[in-house]
């Protein structure tokens, strides 16, 4: 979701559409920051300690990452719809 949709969807919302989209934001970004912070742990190993990165376990977080994309598309998708109903 756009920064300015969100905050329209605040201003315009409800106090249940602003729960629901403060849920979803807060929900995403600890996805988001667990999911980073694996990606981290492998990229230092490789950098610092001449770790081999798993192919498999890497592609394992890119397909993470790809939902997490897709989640939020799909977040942002159903509040353009809403708009225009």
């Amino acid at each position: 979701m756009s920064q300015r949709k969100c905050v329209r969807a605040f201003l315009a919302g409800d106090d249940a559409t602003y729960a629901r989209l403060e849920a979803a934001i807060a929900d995403i970004t600890s996805q988001r920051d667990t999911l980073a912070g694996k990606m981290i742990v492998l990229l230092r190993g490789a950098e610092f300690q001449g770790e081999r990165i798993d192919r498999y376990q890497a592609d394992e977080l890119v397909e993470q990452a790809e939902q997490l994309l897709d989640r939020i598309h799909d977040l942002n998708h159903r509040d353009d719809h809403r708009d225009r109903d």
